[in-house]
C-alpha cells in the first residue's frame, strides 16, 4: 500500500525545498572554499560572497528554467511533433549559436584587462555560460518549434471562408468552426512566445546582474581599478544579451503577428463599399482583442519587458554605488 505512496517521494514540495536548499549550501560552499584556497587578495575574498550570493541564487533560477524548460518541450513534442531530422539539425544549430556567442563575448578582450584575483577563475566563468546555455536550449528550441507552427497556421488561416461582401456583417455568414480552430492554434502560439520571452529574460538578466556583482566586488576591495571596470562594461554586456535576444524572439513576435492579423481579415472579410457597419467593427475589435492583437507589439508589456529587462537590470548593477 505505502509503495506507490513512497515511489515519488523526491517531487513532494517539501523534499524540492529541502533538496534545493542543501544544493545551495553545497555550492556556495564549493564556491566559498575555491576562493579562499585560490584566491590572492584577501580584501577581494571577502567582497567576493556577495558574488557567491547572486551565483548560487543564478544558478537555482536556471536549473528551475531547465527543468520547467524540457517539460514545456516534451508536452509540445505531442502537441507539434516534428522529425528526428528537425530535432537533430536544430539541436546543432542551437550549439553553433552558442558557440558564436561566446566567441562574440570573448572579442571584447575583458579578461586581459579584467583580471579576477583568483587562480582559474576564467574556468569558472566559462563553466557558467556553459551552464546558462544548457538552460536556455529547451526554450530557444520551443521558440522554433513555435516558428514551424506558424506554417501550420497560415495554412488554416488560409482555408477560412471569408464572407461574401455585404452592407452589413451576418455573424451567421462566418466560418465558425474554421476560424475557432484558427484562433485557439494562434492563441497557442502566443503563449510560447509569452512563456519563452519570460524565461529566456529572467535568465539573461541574472548573467548579466552577476556581471555587476563581480564589478561591485572588485571596486570595493580595491582589487580593480574603477576606470577598468567601469558602468559602461556592465551597460554594455547587458545591451549585448538584449540583442541576442531580440534576435531570437522578435522574428517569431513579428511573423505571429502578421499571421493572427491575416486570420482577422480572413474571419471578417471585406465590407461591400469598402466602409464598414458598426456590427463588423464591434466583431473586429472583440477579435483583435481575443488575439491579443489590441495593442502594439512592443507595446505589450510582456514583449518590451522581455526584451529589455537584460539592459535594465544591468543598469540597477551599475548604479549600486561602490564605497
Amino acid at each position: 500500500m505505502l509503495r506507490p505512496w513512497l515511489g515519488g517521494w523526491w517531487r513532494w514540495p517539501a523534499s524540492t525545498t529541502v533538496g534545493s536548499l542543501v544544493l545551495a549550501v553545497v555550492a556556495a560552499w564549493l564556491m566559498l572554499w575555491y576562493a579562499e584556497r585560490y584566491g590572492t587578495n584577501e580584501a577581494f575574498v571577502e567582497d567576493f560572497r556577495g558574488w557567491i550570493g547572486v551565483a548560487v541564487l543564478s544558478l537555482g533560477i536556471w536549473m528551475a528554467l531547465f527543468v520547467r524548460g524540457v517539460a514545456t518541450v516534451r508536452a509540445h513534442r505531442r502537441m507539434w511533433p516534428q522529425g528526428r531530422l528537425w530535432w537533430t539539425w536544430h539541436i546543432g544549430a542551437y550549439a553553433l549559436l552558442v558557440a558564436a556567442v561566446v566567441a562574440l563575448l570573448a572579442l571584447n578582450n575583458a579578461t586581459q584587462t579584467i583580471v579576477v584575483p583568483i587562480e582559474g577563475f576564467a574556468v569558472v566563468t566559462r563553466a557558467l555560460i556553459l551552464l546558462a546555455g544548457v538552460a536556455a536550449g529547451p526554450w530557444v528550441l520551443t521558440v522554433w518549434l513555435a516558428h514551424e507552427q506558424l506554417r501550420t497556421l497560415r495554412f488554416e488561416v488560409g482555408q477560412i471562408r471569408s464572407p461574401e461582401p455585404a452592407e452589413r456583417l451576418a455573424i451567421e455568414a462566418v466560418d465558425g468552426p474554421a476560424i475557432s480552430a484558427a484562433v485557439q492554434h494562434s492563441l497557442a502560439v502566443w503563449t510560447v512566445i509569452e512563456r519563452s520571452a519570460l524565461s529566456l529574460a529572467v535568465l539573461v538578466s541574472t548573467a548579466v546582474f552577476l556581471s555587476g556583482a563581480l564589478r561591485l566586488a572588485l571596486i570595493n576591495s580595491g582589487a580593480l581599478d574603477e576606470a577598468v571596470f567601469p558602468v559602461s562594461a556592465v551597460l554594455g554586456y547587458g545591451a549585448f544579451f538584449a540583442v541576442v535576444l531580440a534576435i531570437v524572439v522578435i522574428p517569431l513576435v513579428l511573423a505571429w503577428r502578421s499571421t493572427a492579423m491575416r486570420l482577422v481579415e480572413a474571419a471578417l472579410g471585406v465590407p461591400r463599399w469598402g466602409i464598414p457597419d458598426q456590427t463588423w467593427l464591434d466583431a473586429q475589435d472583440r477579435l483583435l482583442t481575443r488575439l491579443r492583437l489590441d495593442a502594439n507589439v512592443l507595446r505589450r508589456p510582456i514583449s518590451a519587458l522581455s526584451i529589455a529587462s537584460p539592459l535594465l537590470t544591468a543598469v540597477l548593477a551599475a548604479l549600486v554605488p561602490t564605497t
